[in-house]
């Protein structure tokens, strides 16, 4: 626990640095909770992007599984 809460301390500190962070998640809740923009793939496509708070982690979920689209 101490090294993910590392990991995400890093990931916010480049965020209010500018830097650009490309973060590949399989937990949609770290995904929802760290990523500015939010892109999806499934099926060889892709399906977003969407702003953080756009999207719920119920639509997160279904876009991973291959339903729905964009908001």
């Amino acid at each position: 626990i101490k090294t993910i809460r590392f990991v995400h301390a890093l990931l916010d500190r480049a965020r209010a640095d500018g830097r650009g962070v490309l973060l590949v998640s399989s937990d949609l809740d770290e995904i929802l909770h760290l990523a500015d923009r939010i892109v999806a793939f499934a099926a060889g496509r892709a399906v977003g992007p969407a702003s953080r708070g756009a999207v719920t982690r119920a639509e997160l979920g279904a876009w991973i599984a291959g339903h729905g689209e964009a908001a």
